[in-house]
């Protein structure tokens, strides 16, 4: 029971972090920003980002962000105190195995460090180059009523071949560098293992370490070199949500015209205050010179209305 109860306690660890909606809420956060953004962008704004960059914004690059960025944190964290923990082991357990396991993980984190510049470049490239293909395709769908009557069917279908064979060099070149940097891990594990092999009969018999020794420090090497590339492979996965990170800032930080309608709006009340003032004033000084205008001429009825020795006249007088 002690043996098997834990890989159950695990696979519904592993079900239940599915439905916790940490990513989900995260991408609609993110999501929805965009939105708000870009329905606040200058005209100038808008026309660098194009509909197809926002459309790539909003559906690929925050996807890649939550999903391949802030997610995967968490496995990194679970894989750091996995190589903690055999650290530790292996430190009262084998300390001959210390000095390679320290080796792996600084080599692999090393090895994000320097080519992250690299890697980001080509991801940017190849985003480029697929956001050309959306634009293609969104503007041959919003004139397909002109290029069918011009019959410009034929040079559309050139030039989106022409892109796509662009994006299909940058994919592969994305695709080279990843298999190289999947690639280095195990290798890195396995060359470590094979020069402890290689060593332990010399350690053996100069009575340094005893077989079981050797063979418990072996073990460690290969545990750690498969903690090591979970993390590498954690690590290369972050690298990659680093390229669609700097799109969504790049798009986060455009300028907004919210300045420019506020100062729009000020203004438009305080010629609507000027105005509403003017015609106040002017329609008091109507009232003014009418009332200028009727009250002689009431006085003047009153007085002859009730003037002494004045007979009425009228056909009922």
């Amino acid at each position: 029971a002690m043996y098997a109860l834990p890989i159950f306690i695990i696979n519904y660890l592993q079900l239940s972090k599915c439905w916790l909606g940490v990513g989900g809420a995260a991408r609609k956060q993110l999501q929805v920003d965009l939105l708000r953004k870009y329905v606040n962008l200058t005209t100038q704004s808008r026309n660098d980002v194009g509909r197809a960059g926002f459309m790539e914004a909003l559906s690929r690059y925050a996807y890649d962000v939550v999903d391949s960025g802030y997610m995967v944190m968490f496995d990194c964290a679970k894989s750091i105190g996995k190589i903690v923990v055999l650290l530790a082991w292996s430190l009262t357990v084998s300390p001959l195995a210390i000095p390679l396991m320290c080796l792996l993980p600084t080599l692999l984190i090393l090895r994000v460090y320097n080519q992250e510049a690299v890697s980001t470049k080509l991801r940017l490239k190849l985003f480029k180059v697929q956001d050309s293909v959306v634009a293609h395709a969104e503007d041959v769908a919003r004139n397909f009523q002109m290029i069918r009557d011009y019959q410009r069917r034929p040079l559309q279908a050139q030039r989106l071949e022409r892109v796509v064979q662009e994006a299909n060099f940058f994919s592969n070149a994305v695709w080279d560098f990843d298999t190289r940097t999947s690639l280095l891990a195990p290798t890195v594990s396995v060359f470590l293992a094979g020069m402890l092999i290689l060593a332990s009969p010399y350690l053996i018999v100069r009575g340094h370490f005893s077989l079981g020794e050797v063979l418990v420090a072996l073990q460690a090497v290969q545990s750690m070199g498969d903690e090591c590339t979970i993390l590498f492979m954690s690590l290369v996965k972050i690298q990659h949500a680093i390229s669609a990170l700097l799109k969504v800032t790049h798009l986060l930080n455009l300028p907004t015209d919210v300045e420019d309608r506020m100062q729009n709006n000020r203004w438009r009340r305080h010629e609507g205050r000027a105005r509403r003032l003017s015609v106040q004033a002017a329609m008091a000084h109507r009232k003014s010179i009418q009332r200028r205008d009727i009250n002689p001429q009431a006085e003047h009825r009153a007085m002859t209305a009730h003037r002494p020795g004045r007979r009425s006249v009228g056909p009922y007088a």
